[in-house]
């Protein structure tokens, strides 16, 4: 191997470990409270690493207008990954951001696929469907990361709703109106997203906001339909005067019940996510314990020349 083809290799696999350590890391503290992100002074460094690492270099591009031509706030795909921001609680990113890092992470593969080819002495069509698998690469990591981060916290808030509700129902049963009992959740809920997401609707209703509409973009923040579930539910009994004690046991059910149900639906869906593992490693592993000793056996015995014609 010559120094040039061991530069290509070297600098291809440091480019891939970085940015897959980039990409699975959240965070400096791995997770941040809601109170800790408005103190800070830097906020973008609880981003994820994939982010947070070339925030600068994001905001240049973004200043240049690159993030604005290539993601209009008008349309549908800009409302969306806002959207899908705010359910990750990825502030400050935005949408034109998330635009820049894709321009510029499509760059930076596209030219480490170049390179490896070029240390590797490959032919011009190598080089060119290494350089569209790196671009392609690039220009899905930073929007699967924020898709990724928001079903992460998504499914985070539907595993704590069920707890939560049955601590604010059993404040309210011990004398506490809704938004006391809520209060006690914060304080003594042990934090997390949805602490996070109660605290900040607390300090919306103490803003003049009223609870039912608070809760509504409460659940429009979370983008959860289970969530959106219990506020409905929640919203109806303030409005109607029903005993809101009872509506919580009854949600705290449906959220437990829909909870086992997600955990029975990635049960069944093992079994297909093995089906690639076990093609790639395991199989290939098992036909070379097989047919080697027995290749090894004919090529002893001097037959080896008869399969080799």
């Amino acid at each position: 191997m010559t120094f040039q083809e061991m530069v290509a290799y070297g600098c291809v696999l440091g480019a891939c470990v970085a940015i897959g350590f980039l990409f699975f890391r959240n965070g400096e503290e791995g997770k941040v409270t809601l109170k800790e992100l408005e103190q800070d002074e830097r906020p973008w460094r609880f981003l994820p690493g994939i982010f947070r690492m070339v925030y600068p270099a994001l905001m240049a591009l973004n200043a240049a207008g690159i993030g604005g031509s290539l993601m209009p706030q008008e349309t549908t795909r800009s409302k969306r990954l806002a959207q899908r921001i705010i359910v990750g609680n990825l502030y400050p990113l935005t949408p034109q951001l998330v635009a820049c890092a894709q321009v510029l992470y499509a760059t930076l593969l596209t030219v480490l696929s170049l390179l490896l080819v070029m240390g590797l002495r490959g032919p011009a069509n190598w080089a060119c469907i290494a350089g569209m698998v790196g671009f392609f690469m690039g220009w899905v990591l930073p929007s699967t990361a924020v898709e990724g981060m928001a079903d992460r916290r998504q499914m985070a808030l539907v595993r704590s709703l069920p707890f939560a509700i049955d601590l604010i129902g059993a404040a309210m049963r011990a004398g506490s109106n809704f938004g006391d009992a809520i209060r006690f959740y914060v304080t003594q809920g042990g934090g997390g997203a949805l602490a996070d997401e109660f605290s900040r609707l607390m300090k919306q209703v103490q803003l003049g906001v009223s609870l039912t509409a608070a809760l509504e973009e409460m659940a429009w923040r979370t983008g959860s339909k289970e969530f959106t579930g219990f506020v409905s539910a929640v919203a109806h009994s303030l409005e109607t005067g029903a005993a809101l004690v009872d509506t919580l046991d009854i949600q705290g059910s449906e959220m437990r019940r829909i909870r086992f149900n997600i955990a029975e639906q990635k049960a069944a869906r093992s079994p297909s996510l093995m089906i690639l593992p076990i093609a790639l490693f395991i199989m290939p592993a098992v036909f070379i314990i097989i047919f080697v000793p027995v290749y090894l056996r004919i090529q002893a015995s001097g037959m080896s020349g008869m399969f080799a014609r």
